[in-house]
């Protein structure tokens, strides 16, 4: 299920269609399978290998990273398990 709902959520833009089926099959996730996505993509955190997964290889904790997909959890906050990790890439550090 956990896949089914990242492919939804990155096939949601391809059309009206497309984004109705990912809110139905988003909304079918948490109501009967306590399964959501997480996170904002585009957004910075730091790096966490237990939410967190590189999209190029290894990335040290506490790196700053950038969102590039959600992540799926199970359960309700605050009490939640990752389930499928982000994906995420490192932000580049640009020179003052």
């Amino acid at each position: 299920m956990a896949t089914l709902l990242l492919a939804a959520w990155e096939a949601r833009e391809e059309g009206a269609g497309a984004r109705h089926l990912f809110q139905l099959f988003s909304g079918i996730c948490k109501t009967a399978f306590r399964l959501s996505l997480a996170g904002d993509p585009g957004g910075v955190a730091e790096f966490d290998p237990a939410v967190h997964e590189g999209s190029g290889g290894d990335i040290m904790s506490g790196v700053r990273v950038r969102l590039l997909r959600p992540w799926v959890q199970w359960g309700e906050p605050p009490v939640t398990r990752v389930i499928v990790r982000a994906l995420v890439s490192p932000v580049e550090h640009t020179a003052p």
